[in-house]
């Protein structure tokens, strides 16, 4: 069993001669080649790579006629695929500007493996648009300061948060910043700090601030 095999049914939302990116019942996948005669696949979750057998798990495929592997022109390594998906620049704030779309964006670090990047909370400050470039919503990303206090102030909106972080709003120049994904129980963790968290997805907290 190969990938081409599995993925033969569905067609990829972006190719090119180093790799080929699906979205399939709303998780995103790509192929590339390390090397030659060799192909790779990373699911756009955790972006860990998987083999075949569990791609085939995650796809509930049924056996089919075995297909020839997929080719590429082109080799390059895990790291360089994922710098290409977030697309970013280096920037003296925490938000990052997008190459192509020209966008900010926060970058989202997984709950257990703070150095581990997960996602991109783009947003449009123009137009107040904002989401998430990928499909992981548990993640956080946080900024530290020396201010103490015993509230946390939830944010869903990048954009609010990035008027925070500027010190746009009254009282919240220099103040501690972060990210936070709502449902995390760390929560209770923050709660000897006054802190400005931006969640990936309102669900487990409505209020604005929350106190230990």
């Amino acid at each position: 069993m190969n990938y081409r095999t599995i993925l033969n049914d569905y067609l990829p939302i972006e190719q090119g001669d180093f790799m080929l990116r699906y979205k399939i019942n709303g998780r995103g996948y790509v192929l590339f080649s390390p090397k030659k005669d060799v192909v790779s696949c990373i699911e756009l979750y955790n972006f860990s790579e998987i083999s075949p057998m569990q791609l085939a798990l995650l796809l509930t495929f049924q056996p089919k006629d075995e297909q020839d592997e997929f080719s590429f022109s082109a080799s390059c390594t895990k790291e360089q695929i994922i710098d290409y998906l977030f697309d970013v620049e280096e920037s003296q704030g925490c938000a990052k500007i997008r190459h192509t779309s020209g966008l900010q964006g926060y970058l989202l670090y997984d709950l257990a493996k703070a150095d581990k990047v997960r996602n991109l909370f783009q947003f449009d400050l123009e137009k107040k648009e904002s989401r998430l470039l990928f499909d992981n919503r548990n993640c956080v990303a946080s900024l530290r300061g020396d201010c103490q206090g015993s509230a946390i102030h939830l944010c869903w909106n990048p954009c609010v948060f990035h008027s925070i972080e500027k010190g746009g709003r009254t009282g919240c120049t220099g103040l501690p910043v972060g990210f936070f994904f709502s449902r995390c129980m760390r929560l209770r963790a923050e709660a000897d700090r006054k802190v400005f968290f931006l969640c990936g997805e309102r669900k487990a907290y409505h209020r604005h601030s929350c106190r230990g």
